[in-house]
């Protein structure tokens, strides 16, 4: 029977979490699977920013709109990219980092096809 007031369903799911702690580690760890697989999907096989070449394992899930500034971990939200450019994006606004770092795409690609011809 579902639930008419979201605190009530809230406290429920909670206690099926406490009780059920295995299960509900399982259904977490599929969940995050998942969702690494569709973030993957939308540009496969490239860093969202500078398009260089990165696998499932290598990607880093970048948070287009930092957690920081009021991004949240959707689907909608979330693109996949390089080491290189989740580290030097750090928590700042997609426009910014494409800003300040456009001129160091062709550097940022070059240094990652090095690490992985390595």
């Amino acid at each position: 029977m579902p639930y008419k007031d979201p605190k009530q369903h809230a406290a429920a799911v909670k206690r099926w979490k406490q009780h059920n702690r295995d299960a509900a580690n399982e259904h977490a760890k599929v969940a995050r699977k998942r969702l690494r697989e569709a973030v993957y999907g939308k540009s496969p096989g490239r860093c969202w920013y500078c398009g260089v070449k990165i696998t499932l394992s290598t990607m880093h899930v970048d948070h287009h709109t930092p957690v920081a500034r009021g991004g949240r971990t959707l689907l909608k939200n979330l693109f996949p990219a390089c080491a290189a450019c989740n580290r030097r994006k750090r928590d700042m606004p997609p426009e910014a980092f494409e800003q300040a770092f456009y001129d160091d795409y062709q550097k940022l690609r070059e240094s990652e096809q090095r690490c992985h011809n390595s």
